[in-house]
């Protein structure tokens, strides 16, 4: 009963003599009444122990007149109990506490990284974090810095949101009207809003670089929306449409340019990968490539679905891909998946066999026109999947040179590549005359002056405009013989062919035509130059002016 309800110690104590005198014991009853209190008094201590153990400890270090009936070492061991038990609490209340600020600690931090990406999209803040609150979950003296911080992190985002979105020149506009004067008052604030503003504007391009595509999907609600809707491959098509078109506008370079979002990327590699054949693998991702219109946008997609798990030296399939020969690519997808590992004679007949063909000499001399390596990385990667379609075919019983030379083929889906000194290196389509092509890009080069109007090439040679009258017009006429003399064809990466040109700051670009954006040539158009040039040399030789 005490123990159960230390407030009835009093009660039992006085009741329990006159239970005892009821018994008639006699004399014998005095130490059966100390000995019966004493189990009451200790039941008494065992309960405050349990309940309320700091009462215990005071009790038991106190002078109640109570504990005469209880044993010394019962004593000792109950103080002992209840010092342990408060101790116990102790560390229990603060681990709890801990845990509260922990989990407090955690709501806040997570708050603020919504927020903060909120803020850096230009959106509205959402349950926006108080400095009471975090006092309140770091303490006083952390907390105040926690929330220095905190400012400081939403401020930057706050800057960040203002420019996300912008293009360049808007960008470089809002930071010329933010610097501050020095003559100013207040400089000194409005110099670091000025510092946070530009550090927000170079926070953004890196963001941008990262990852093209995911940058504008955030920042632009159309291209998130169009995306969040592609059910079909046409409907892709679109979204990377609109996406590409923000990129541009972004003045993201082509070859950086991407297709689609990390996500939505691997949306599509886990569909495609969940259909059983690989015939219907290989139509898949022809119709959601090829709904991208842009062939560079379209390559970088089938990198990135590499990425997400697809075979490696998929990208490679996309001349097959384009040219609609689902039984190759089928066929080209299985060896990919396949992997196919050669031993002993077989595999060294197909590394003589890959050597003899020279894989890498297209490559090569596009980095050296180019001054870039990654067309000899580019090189690496593709003699791998050229390995393992070889390898396939020469499991099926082809020796290995004809294992080789078909799955050169297999990669070119029946085009060529030229590599011809002195004029580029470039791809040419399956159906078109090689021949042709070439000839009609030299004529084309020879005849530069006509396609790139001097007024273009002169504000190559004077982009600040400080050159007199028309100085800069009358030089740059003066550097199209020289251009058509260096000039190189290389494939550009946005489809045909662009004209390399070494640029006025010495560094080598797509020179650019009536537009200003980068020349390009069609193989079609360069076919009809070629035959437009050899008609003209028929005329000369029928008139008597060509030839002796």
């Amino acid at each position: 009963m005490v123990q159960n309800d230390p407030s009835r110690i009093d009660e039992a104590l006085e009741t329990l003599p006159s239970a005892i005198g009821s018994m008639e014991l006699g004399q014998a009853s005095e130490p059966v009444i100390e000995e019966l209190s004493g189990g009451i008094v200790e039941s008494w201590v065992r309960g405050l122990v349990a309940s309320d153990p700091a009462k215990a400890r005071d009790v038991l270090t106190s002078d109640d007149p109570r504990l005469r009936f209880l044993k010394p070492a019962t004593r000792s061991s109950q103080l002992s109990a209840a010092r342990s038990e408060l101790e116990r609490r102790r560390r229990e209340d603060e681990t709890a506490q801990r845990l509260d600020r922990l989990e407090r600690q955690n709501d806040i931090r997570g708050r603020i990284d919504d927020n903060t990406a909120r803020l850096a999209n230009g959106e509205t803040p959402v349950d926006p974090v108080t400095r009471d609150e975090t006092i309140a979950a770091y303490g006083p003296e952390k907390g105040a810095d926690v929330w220095q911080e905190i400012r400081a992190q939403t401020g930057h985002a706050r800057a960040m949101g203002s420019v996300a979105g912008r293009s360049p020149d808007e960008q470089a506009r809002m930071l010329t009207a933010a610097r501050p004067d020095p003559a100013d008052e207040g400089y000194a604030a409005a110099q670091r809003r000025y510092t946070q503003l530009q550090d927000a504007v170079a926070a953004d391009r890196k963001r941008l670089d990262a990852d093209p595509a995911a940058y504008v999907t955030s920042t632009a609600k159309p291209v998130a929306a169009a995306f969040a809707a592609a059910e079909t491959p046409e409907d892709f098509g679109r979204a990377v449409s609109l996406s590409l078109a923000e990129q541009e506008r972004l003045g993201v370079p082509p070859s950086k340019r991407r297709a689609a979002p990390k996500a939505a990327v691997e949306n599509l590699a886990r569909m495609i990968g969940e259909t059983s054949s690989t015939r219907e693998r290989a139509e898949m991702l022809a119709s959601w490539s090829t709904a991208i219109r842009e062939p560079g946008p379209r390559t970088a997609l089938l990198a990135d679905l590499e990425k997400a798990g697809l075979p490696e030296g998929l990208r490679f399939l996309q001349p097959t891909l384009e040219a609609g020969d689902m039984a190759k690519a089928g066929r080209m997808l299985t060896a990919l998946e396949a992997d196919i590992a050669l031993k002993g004679d077989t595999k060294r007949d197909l590394d003589d066999a890959l050597l003899d063909a020279e894989p890498d000499a297209f490559e090569r001399s596009l980095a050296g026109l180019t001054g870039d390596a990654r067309p000899l990385a580019e090189a690496r990667e593709r003699d791998g999947t050229r390995r393992r379609l070889a390898a396939a075919r020469m499991q099926a019983g082809e020796d290995a040179d004809e294992a080789v030379r078909k799955a050169d083929e297999d990669l070119l889906a029946g085009g060529t590549r030229v590599t011809r000194e002195g004029l580029g290196a470039f791809s040419v389509p399956a159906g078109a005359d090689a021949y042709k092509v070439e000839t009609g890009l030299e004529r084309l080069r020879e005849e530069i002056g006509d396609r790139v109007p001097p007024a273009t090439l002169a504000r190559l040679l004077d982009p600040a405009g400080e050159l007199e009258g028309d100085m800069a017009e009358r030089m740059a006429g003066e550097l199209l013989d020289d251009f058509a003399d260096e000039a190189a064809w290389i494939d550009h990466p946005d489809g045909g062919y662009g004209l390399l040109v070494t640029l006025m700051d010495g560094t080598r670009g797509f020179l650019p035509g009536e537009d200003d954006k980068p020349l390009r040539v069609t193989a079609d158009e360069a076919i009809r130059a070629h035959d437009a040039g050899w008609a003209r040399r028929i005329d000369d030789v029928l008139s008597g002016e060509f030839g002796p």
